[in-house]
Order: structure tokens, then sequence, then C-alpha cells
């Protein structure tokens, strides 16, 4: 072997080589395809029930999260890249994304709703909950919704 050809072999396995190497760093600080699901589930679930994104139409989605600074009443603000990461998480997830036909129902394309209690499928499912049944201590809120569905937070509303 020449050694133009030496040197030629030698260069391109050091590109390889180099190349193998800012993959697996681009690989180590990319990041995890769940990422957005563990950061809404420990972001959001410190505060409530980390709602199923296919309840909403990502425009609400959107819209909650790009103003968490008034969360309900509520600073729930968060540093650029969790937003990033939860946002993308529930928007690729969303009712209109995943084409959940039920929780769209009833909603026209400029509705934004940003309570899942207030959209019409909710209502629809939860008409026989009287405002007695909601007030009960154990109860409290129309968005407990593990108070009546005791595997709501696994996706199983089954009454």
């Amino acid at each position: 072997m020449g050694t133009k050809m030496g040197l030629a072999l030698a260069a391109a396995v050091a590109f390889i080589v180099a190349g193998a190497g800012m993959l697996a760093v681009q690989a180590q600080n990319a990041p995890t395809p769940n990422a957005g699901k563990d950061a809404f589930n420990a972001e959001c679930g410190a505060c409530h029930m980390p709602f199923q994104p296919e309840f909403l139409p990502a425009r609400s989605w959107q819209a909650l999260m790009g103003n968490l600074s008034k969360h309900f009443g509520e600073n729930a603000k968060l540093d650029a890249a969790t937003t990033t990461a939860i946002t993308d998480y529930l928007v690729s997830r969303a009712a209109d994304t995943v084409n959940n036909r039920q929780a769209l129902q009833g909603l026209s394309p400029q509705d934004v709703p940003l309570r899942i209690t207030e959209t019409p499928s909710w209502i629809r499912e939860h008409r026989r909950v009287t405002a007695e049944v909601v007030a009960r201590p154990e109860i409290k809120s129309k968005a407990n919704c593990v108070a009546c569905h005791r595997r709501a937070k696994l996706g199983v509303y089954e009454d």
C-alpha cells in the first residue's frame, strides 16, 4: 500500500471515529423519547392529576402552556426547555392530533377550551353528576377525576 493510500485510509478512519464520537455526544445530550411525558407528569402532576392530552385540542394545550404565569390563578411558569418539552408532548397527543372524535365533538375549530370540564364531551358524559355530588368533601372539584374514576391517572374512566 502506497503512502498516499495509507494516509487516505488513516484520514477516513479518523473521520469515521470522530463522527461516531460526535453522534455519541449528541445522543447523550438528546432528550429521551419520554422526556416531555416525564416532565409533564413531574411538573404538572405536582399540583394536580396530569390529565391525558387527548382530552383537549392542540390549540388549547398551546394556549395553556403559553400562559403558565397565570395558570388558573397560579404562577406555574417553567424554564423554556421544560415548557417546550411538555408542550411538544401535549400537542403530539392532543385530541385533534390523535383524532379523538369524542373529545372534539361539539367543539368548533375556533373553540379553545382551557378546562377539560368545560368541553361539550365532558359535560355530556357528566350530565347526571349534580353540584351536590361535586361539593362532597371527598370530591371538591370537577377536575378531581380520581375521586370517581380510581384509575383515571392510567387513562381509564370507566365508572
